[in-house]
């Protein structure tokens, strides 16, 4: 299979050759890595993948690209707005950075952080040069097919606005920002490697992939509110700190050929154009050695974190007896905490959500703010309505993670289930959706409980109690809707259609449940509040056991 993008390379095997670089070998390497990568599903695509097998046609990493170009739309439009040059590339360029660091970290992580070519390579006659070349050149290939494609509409709009010669000069500028973006990236795994093992590093990269998706969330509705603003005219005077924004280095030179003049644009000019060139040449000559010296610490753990792992099982332990009667549910339940904890696929697909469920419904609360006029009043607003029940909101999103429990990167090792001296499945599903509840719902809802208290005051303390065992209850609904499975027993590209029905059926208990708590509180005392999560509790304990309840004959038909 051969390669557009290697055939451009071969334009300038000079540069590598002077360089010391083994072209030809560089080359084959290169090509391998392209066809895997044809095979690889990024992100963008990986829950629009319907079926369960993949016939390998076609190449997904160009078939994300059309995704890519959707998130285009929101910088396009800056594009158009009447605004100077200089903040509207400003912005242009900090949406822009952003959404490629993130597609640097979720979907060029493994290919960052793999040190299996070099275990493999490195016993024939190839060096290290020359493989690292191979690794950043490739990088280097897709970052700039993504990075084209979410600045496609802008690049048009510059050029149709501001005129061709702007349009070339985005085009330069968004090079240079993607040396800034594969340095800045490559750093911090390497001070992160440098002080820590190779757990804390996937722990990081999974922690920045929920910032990322919470920051977006937020970002999408402030810019919103921006565009409310839009007969506001806006006048931008740069500061000594706006030294330490890499978009304003990237948009001075924009400012400069439109005419405008200071010692802090000819500054930030110099910036954007040196500061690209210097880093690309230190992560040669630097970071890549430390780079490589470091990435054997990937499969490597500290003693602090097995006393910590020891600690945890300990603590996973003692909740096994809490919430679990027999021995075989207290085993299901150490067991599938431990699954969920090691998971980081199911992490990376759980954790935003989790993120969201606690920040959307306060999200809500800014519209408030907006209509009452001042946080004061619209804290006094909340302390006497119902504005607490924006926390089913929450409760909507959670039900849905639900469905990943039965997902698992080692779905083949469900062979285990079928030798258990186990009559019943019921303990093994039992203990797993206890132990799911714990870790991915207690969590979040707490946090979100614990400030709608604040806000709202102490009598809301059984309504919180009320919603949560909701949750619960939408949980077992839409388990029985899309058929009980054994837990971590399917492989995560299966079809979505069951994650689908399981989202619209959290949206309608969600509705349902909601209206009658809304209902309950139209009669609402103390006293009534508290009878009222009595009974639910009550009741949930037989329904508990009814909807898991299975047989090993209706799990295998």
């Amino acid at each position: 299979m051969e390669f557009r993008s290697l055939k451009l390379i071969d334009r300038f095997q000079w540069v590598f050759t002077r360089m010391g670089i083994d072209y030809g070998t560089m080359r084959k390497i290169l090509n391998l890595k392209l066809i895997m990568d044809s095979r690889r599903i990024p992100t963008a695509i990986q829950n629009n993948k319907k079926g369960k097998d993949d016939t390998g046609q076609g190449n997904n990493m160009l078939k994300s690209l059309w995704m890519y170009a959707l998130f285009s739309v929101m910088p396009g439009i800056m594009a158009f707005i009447p605004i100077p040059i200089f903040s509207k590339i400003s912005i242009i360029m900090g949406i822009s950075m952003f959404l490629i660091m993130s597609t640097m970290i979720s979907d060029f992580s493994s290919v960052l952080l793999d040190i299996r070519d070099k275990n493999i390579l490195m016993a024939f006659p190839v060096d290290s040069r020359t493989l690292s070349a191979a690794k950043l050149v490739h990088i280097c290939i897709y970052l700039s097919l993504i990075t084209g494609s979410l600045n496609f509409i802008p690049l048009i709009g510059i050029a149709y606005s501001e005129g061709i010669l702007m349009g070339l000069l985005l085009l330069l500028m968004l090079v240079f920002m993607v040396m800034v973006v594969i340095f800045l990236t490559s750093l911090m795994y390497v001070l992160v490697l440098k002080k820590f093992d190779g757990e804390k590093l996937k722990d990081l990269i999974s922690s920045i992939q929920i910032m990322l998706t919470v920051a977006m969330t937020l970002g999408y509705q402030v810019v919103a509110r921006m565009f409310e603003f839009s007969n506001v005219h806006v006048q931008f005077t740069p500061k000594w700190w706006t030294i330490l924004l890499p978009p304003t280095w990237f948009a001075a030179p924009f400012a400069l050929l439109s005419g405008q003049s200071g010692f802090l644009y000819i500054l930030l000019a110099i910036l954007g154009v040196c500061l690209p060139l210097v880093f690309i040449i230190l992560h040669f000559k630097v970071i890549t050695p430390l780079f490589e010296a470091n990435l054997v610490k990937l499969n490597t753990s500290d003693k602090h974190a097995s006393k910590a792992y020891n600690r945890r099982q300990v603590r996973v332990k003692k909740l096994s007896k809490i919430f679990c009667r027999s021995k075989d549910e207290q085993a299901a339940f150490q067991f599938g905490y431990r699954m969920l904890s090691s998971e980081r696929e199911l992490k990376q697909k759980v954790y935003p959500s989790m993120a969201l469920s606690i920040v959307f419904p306060f999200i809500l609360g800014a519209t408030l703010v907006s209509d009452t006029g001042g946080i004061s009043q619209a804290l006094e607003s909340f302390r006497t309505s119902n504005q607490y029940l924006w926390i089913y909101f929450s409760v909507l999103i959670l039900p849905s993670v639900f469905i990943f429990v039965g997902r698992s990167k080692y779905y083949k090792g469900a062979w285990l289930y079928k030798v258990l001296p186990i009559e019943d499945p019921y303990p093994i599903i039992s203990g797993t959706y206890k132990s799911a509840i714990i870790k991915f719902g207690v969590p979040p809802f707490f946090i979100t409980a614990v400030l709608m208290v604040i806000l709202a005051g102490i009598r809301v303390v059984p309504h919180m109690g009320i919603a949560f065992i909701n949750t619960i209850y939408m949980v077992l609904i839409i388990s029985m809707l899309n058929g009980t499975s054994l837990p971590f027993s399917r492989s995560f590209q299966v079809t979505q259609d069951g994650h689908m029905k399981g989202s619209l059926a959290g949206m309608v208990c969600t509705g349902l449940l909601g209206g009658l708590h809304l209902l309950l509180i139209k009669f609402s005392t103390p006293l009534i509040d508290y009878i009222v999560f009595l009974i639910l509790f009550v009741i949930l304990i037989p329904f508990w056991k009814h909807a898991l309840r299975t047989t090993w004959e209706e799990i295998h038909s």
